[in-house]
């Protein structure tokens, strides 16, 4: 995900959805009452599992934010120098970037485990999620940032779906099926385009989906009897490849 630069669409998405590093009492307005948009249960209400995945989700997207300042500080660094501690700065960004790349990964397992354990809880972190999962999959369509990144996509919509989100979310019954069809995973895709289909009968399998990502499952639906037959055929031949272990 991170190449030769931060994805800014991406921490944008991720601040602008009111995610916070802050402990659940912190999250409290003066009054003593939670934030109105947040719409969360008092803290009183919540499970200790689930208040113990909070401080959790808390702890690794604190990692994030400490990685994303470090990484500020190193690029201003980097921009002044010249030569050797140029070359030298140059590296210490490329390990921070995959520190920062390795947060997010975290971020969705600790969030997916807040889901599980309230999965009305912390709406903004089920927010986050989902703008995540988008985001791998259609991108930003202002700035082209991400999109295309099914193999990370698949995983937090799989561990969502296996949770019980699919009732909450109908549209990650379709965003698998995209994730799924462009790993080579055409049992799951048609598993989940049936449910996908059976959503939208009911009216609500698109809603929160991009318009270029109803475009990809489109495509993908149409296409998948035929990759599945050309895929199965593709495996006999790896197989039989695979046991006369003759290739040069």
């Amino acid at each position: 995900m991170f190449c030769s630069r931060m994805p800014q669409s991406l921490l944008l998405l991720i601040m602008l959805l009111g995610m916070t590093a802050t402990p659940l009492a912190a999250q409290e307005s003066s009054d003593g009452a939670a934030p109105a948009d947040q719409a969360a249960p008092p803290a009183a209400t919540l499970s200790p599992e689930a208040v113990a995945a909070k401080q959790a989700f808390d702890a690794v997207y604190q990692q994030y934010l400490t990685a994303l300042d470090q990484i500020k500080t190193v690029r201003q660094q980097r921009d002044a120098a010249r030569g050797e501690e140029k070359l030298a700065l140059n590296e210490q960004l490329q390990e921070l970037r995959a520190d920062a790349e390795k947060a997010i990964d975290k971020i969705i397992d600790a969030g997916v485990a807040v889901y599980a354990a309230a999965p009305d809880g912390y709406p903004e972190i089920n927010s986050t999620l989902l703008a995540i999962a988008q985001f791998y999959l259609a991108g930003d369509p202002l700035t082209g940032d991400g999109g295309d990144q099914y193999e990370k996509a698949l995983p937090p919509i799989v561990a969502l779906l296996d949770a019980g989100a699919g009732e909450q979310w109908p549209q990650l019954w379709l965003w698998g099926a995209v994730a799924a069809y462009n790993t080579n995973d055409f049992a799951r895709a048609e598993e989940y385009f049936a449910k996908a289909d059976a959503a939208v009968l009911t009216g609500s399998g698109a809603v929160g989906t991009s318009q270029r990502l109803l475009v990809l499952a489109e495509q993908a639906q149409q296409n998948l009897p035929m990759l599945k037959r050309h895929w199965a055929q593709e495996e006999k031949i790896r197989a039989a490849e695979a046991a006369a272990d003759d290739l040069p």
